[in-house]
């Protein structure tokens, strides 16, 4: 017999049927912003999971970017046999206090100015940023660029390491349309 899985779900099915996530629309093409008071999330993808188990691969994959076959481990039940005791410890675990901004990252270049940056136009000051533990010197020059053009402070960033990390309180953006993305730094 095996145990629970992730189980993959449409965001807006999952909205309307079993909890109702908080979801901030931005302009058409732009990403969205969803607040999970307490989330799971495999790094460094960054691809969210509920403390029900359950992921978002319409809303959170970056389509055509990273192979389909990254993902496939999430929903594989031995993942989620590991994902407990975290998942335990996060649901006990108080409320979040500050806002922790999931931003992502890459330390492909290319990937980390057309696939993550663009979600900072759903930040907002004051918040921490996470991203990937390769956050180099190259990447904190671009991220203080996009931020002096939207306005906003210098922000901490906190990187985190590859595998599953809970946070409490974090607005996770989807992925930008390549679209938004190009318009973002127009």
């Amino acid at each position: 017999m095996t145990g629970p899985a992730v189980r993959d779900i449409a965001l807006d099915r999952y909205r309307a049927a079993i909890a109702p996530l908080p979801v901030r629309d931005g302009a058409p093409g732009a990403p969205r912003a969803v607040l999970f008071e307490r989330v799971l999330l495999s790094t460094p993808l960054f691809f969210p999971i509920t403390l029900d188990l359950h992921a978002f691969r319409d809303a959170f994959q970056l389509d055509g970017l990273y192979l389909a076959e990254a993902y496939d481990a999430i929903f594989d039940p031995a993942f989620a046999a590991g994902l407990l005791p975290r998942r335990d410890a996060l649901a006990a675990a108080p409320a979040g206090e500050a806002e922790m901004f999931v931003l992502g990252g890459s330390g492909n270049h290319f990937h980390w100015l057309l696939d993550f940056l663009p979600r900072l136009a759903l930040a907002s000051a004051g918040t921490t940023r996470l991203v990937t533990a390769d956050f180099g010197p190259r990447q904190r020059e671009s991220l203080d660029f996009a931020l002096a053009a939207l306005g906003l402070p210098a922000l901490p960033v906190r990187p985190l390491p590859d595998g599953v990390v809970g946070v409490r309180h974090a607005t996770v953006p989807t992925a930008p349309a390549r679209a938004f993305a190009v318009a973002f730094w127009r």
